[in-house]
């Protein structure tokens, strides 16, 4: 059946036109691209603008591998995502497929400008390149043509014709098929697979042999059994070819064209027979002063006739078929018919033909003529057809079935797209390779497949949709495309969000502005920035800590300065808590609880640098005032736990600060030939250090936080709560363990070195340092710092410090 017969059914769907066609210098044009039939077609072709942005891409690595393509997608899916009115609204990615299509369109084109002066085409991958680009644009122009033809259904306006469907023409019986979903798909796939023929030239000339005709009658030759001269024999096989090859493009006009440039106009008028007549039976143009009706009244002899012509085993190939694809027959074209497509194109022309004629027969209309039989498809729905086609005996054709692009075309025109997402997904999950079956670009089309089936609300199964747009987020993660990752990732569940942007966050070791950048990408998708960026962080934190670090004494790394700077390593560790420090609310939390686990870390191997350092990267407000804790002392909250604990771990720093600034000044020593005004000044500095660093340490040992940072929830209900308490609370008894002796320690060091300038530090070094020890608290008796020194196994040593001074300051006594 010729496309011209139902223009009327195409008026309502728009879609995109394939680009890969040219003009020839004679004027010709390729048949690839297709013409405009009746509304059915609005032109996408590419403009300069498009090229010239194409002409930007040098790289021709593997399919669909380039930068260009994934930022093609993307800026166009953004963009439809940013016109929304609210970020809950759904989308209709329906109104980008146009882009999509032509992007791919254009990338074929231009590959296939290559093949004729690139002798590196085949070589280098360039010929499957452009066929993977080509099939990519061809599934996206049937997407386009299938939705628009439904979304045409959905918009229905009910016509009134009158009740006596007696009275309606043959054109208004069949114009009822507009509103069958069926037969649309139908016609949007035949039409499809017009648009998407493969290129062919028309050639034909004019005769110029008709003066040497004996006999002016076309039906001679058949009737009389006379054969023609070779060349004109030849000649006719031509036009026939011409004429099906625009059939098969639904080229009706210029079927018609190429009959009257070869002195055929009766050919014209015997293929444009099939126009359904637009009066009713009642209608009698000879009673009426009007424009004469159009179409044929006699449809059905027309239809016999040409059936009877595609069946004369006489005539030629591409006669037959001329005539088999008017009538509908598909015996007498598929001869003719070299690939997947045209063997398509075959089973659905007769299909839409004869849907037609069962229309007309159920109103009384066109009935059929004794005699001269109708062909009748040997497949009555689309699924027989492609599985025929699967099982043909013709290699080509069977293996053109098993293409990937083939299996997707078939699933999206039989409605399966559910089962066939399932079955790719399983099919990758099933492969060592994963998805990596599938190259780029495939893996692309398959990702924008599952949003554009979900933006049209097809049902998409949840797990294996996600697992294509997660497995394209990936990809690009690999590709380090990090600008395109938040797009995608916002169509996927939090959980998977998260995942996925922390798996390249976490790698970014750039400067702050870099990655406040990112940050920013991934806000302006509107995704679970705190979950991201605390993932991100532990993740990253994980990362640096991956390479293994020799066990050591804590005491050695308690004798190196607070100031030295920290590793590379100790380093990686700050910047994975800085991705915390992007946003303010929750995430200020996590960095608190986070940055005094690391400290803790440091600090029970002795790394009191590292953790110093840490401090100072951390923003100020981290933490509460100490006037705040002095005033109001309290720990019902788990926030407010870790602040206190922050507080004590600046407040050790402090105390260290200012042992080691004692410790510099009294080893500065002037030498003995300075002037007594130098050695003086020198003494009077170790005095005032010496105090600053005993108030500091005295200070710290007498605080309530340092006995009193434990927490626990209140709450039985987050066990996960109860276990990093319980964990804190463990690392904190070791803190006290190790660094109350440090402490006590380091003071009576003060106390002791400094008593040979002053020799009061003696007697504090001695009784007042016994006091604080031995001092019980308001916390209990297990709270003393008498108990940690007996708990870390250093009282003996400490009793020892504390006789030693004892003799010392007996010794310095004056004797009586």
């Amino acid at each position: 059946m010729e496309p011209g017969n139902y223009d009327f059914l195409k008026k309502s769907i728009s879609i995109g036109r394939n680009v890969l066609g040219k003009t020839t210098q004679d004027g010709d044009v390729e048949m690839h691209e297709s013409s405009p039939k009746g509304d059915f077609f609005v032109k996408t072709s590419v403009d300069s603008k498009d090229d010239d942005a194409m002409q930007t891409d040098d790289s021709w690595g593997p399919p669909g591998d380039d930068v260009s393509g994934y930022s093609a997608f993307a800026d166009h899916l953004e963009r439809l995502l940013h016109v929304r009115g609210n970020i809950d609204d759904s989308i209709d990615m329906l109104t980008i497929l146009p882009q999509y299509q032509t992007f791919c369109a254009t990338r074929s084109r231009r590959l296939q400008q290559r093949e004729a002066s690139d002798a590196d085409y085949q070589i280098f991958g360039s010929a499957q390149e452009f066929r993977v680009w080509l099939a990519e644009s061809q599934t996206w122009l049937l997407l386009l043509s299938i939705y628009q033809s439904k979304e045409h259904i959905s918009t229905r306006e009910e016509r009134s014709r009158g009740q006596d469907a007696s009275q309606w023409s043959d054109r208004a019986i069949v114009e009822e098929l507009e509103y069958d979903p069926t037969f649309r798909r139908l016609v949007a796939v035949k039409t499809w697979l017009e648009m998407t023929a493969g290129n062919f030239v028309n050639n034909v000339q004019k005769k110029r042999y008709t003066r040497d005709a004996s006999v002016h009658d076309p039906d001679y030759v058949s009737r009389e059994g006379h054969p023609l001269p070779l060349q004109h024999e030849e000649s006719e096989r031509q036009l026939a070819h011409t004429i099906f090859e625009c059939l098969r493009r639904g080229r009706l006009a210029q079927a018609r064209t190429a009959c009257h440039d070869s002195g055929e106009p009766w050919r014209a008028e015997s293929i444009d027979g099939g126009a359904l007549y637009t009066e009713s039976p009642q209608f009698d143009p000879l009673a009426f002063d009007s424009k004469p009706p159009k179409g044929n009244r006699t449809r059905n002899l027309w239809k016999a006739s040409c059936y009877a012509l595609a069946t004369d085993p006489s005539t030629d190939a591409y006669e037959r078929a001329v005539y088999g694809a008017l009538c509908g027959d598909i015996e007498t074209v598929l001869p003719v018919c070299t690939t997947w497509e045209d063997h398509a194109w075959a089973n659905f022309n007769a299909l839409i033909e004869f849907q037609i004629q069962r229309q007309l027969e159920q109103y009384k209309r066109q009935p059929s003529v004794p005699g001269l039989p109708f062909p009748t498809p040997r497949v009555m729905e689309p699924r027989g057809i492609f599985a025929s086609l699967a099982n043909s005996e013709i290699s080509v054709i069977r293996e053109s079935s098993k293409d990937l692009f083939k299996e997707i075309q078939v699933s999206i025109i039989i409605g399966q797209t559910q089962t066939l997402i399932s079955r790719l997904a399983e099919r990758c999950r099933g492969t060592i390779e994963g998805t990596g079956i599938l190259s780029p670009q495939k893996l692309r089309f398959m990702a924008h497949l599952v949003l554009f089936l979900r933006s049209k609300d097809e049902a998409v199964p949840k797990a294996d949709g996600d697992y294509f747009i997660h497995a394209y987020v990936d990809h690009l993660i690999g590709r380090k495309l990090y600008q395109f990752v938040p797009l995608y990732a916002s169509f996927l569940p939090t959980t998977l969000q998260t995942k996925a942007c922390a798996s390249y966050l976490s790698k970014i070791t750039g400067p702050l502005a870099t990655r406040r950048e990112l940050v920013q990408m991934i806000r302006k998708h509107s995704l679970h920035l705190h979950d991201i960026l605390k993932a991100t962080a532990d993740l990253a934190l994980q990362e640096a800590q991956s390479s293994k670090v020799m066990a050591v004494d804590p005491s050695h790394n308690l004798k190196k300065s607070i100031t030295e700077t920290p590793s590379e390593q100790e380093k990686a560790e700050f910047r994975a808590l800085e991705w915390l420090t992007f946003v303010g609310g929750p995430s200020f939390n996590d960095l608190l609880f986070s940055s005094n686990s690391l400290m803790r870390k440091y600090l029970l191997q002795g790394r009191l640098y590292a953790a110093y350092a840490l401090s100072k990267t951390l923003p100020q407000e981290l933490v509460l005032s100490e006037q705040l804790v002095l005033q109001n002392y309290r720990q019902s909250t788990a926030v407010e736990a870790q602040s206190y604990e922050m507080l004590f771990y600046r407040s050790l720093f402090g105390a260290r600060l200012a042992y080691e600034e004692w410790e510099r000044a009294l080893t500065n020593e002037p030498i003995s030939i300075s002037s007594n005004a130098t050695k003086q000044s020198w003494k009077e500095e170790v005095k005032e250090l010496a105090d600053k660093a005993k108030e500091s340490i005295v200070q710290l040992l007498e605080t309530p936080v340092l006995f009193k940072a434990r927490w626990s929830p209140a709450s039985a209900a987050a066990k996960d709560n109860h276990a990093d308490a319980a964990r804190r609370n463990k690392e904190l008894d070791q803190l006290r363990r190790l660094y109350i002796p440090e402490l006590v320690f380091s003071l009576h060091r003060v106390l002791h070195d400094s008593a040979r300038l002053y020799p009061e530090y003696l007697v504090q070094a001695t009784d007042e340092l016994v006091q604080l020890v031995a001092a019980p608290r308001n916390e209990g008796p297990e709270a003393t710092i008498c108990e940690a020194m007996k708990q870390s196994g250093r009282l003996k040593e400490f009793l020892d410090l504390i006789r030693q001074s004892s003799l010392e300051r007996i010794k310095e006594q004056p004797k009586p």
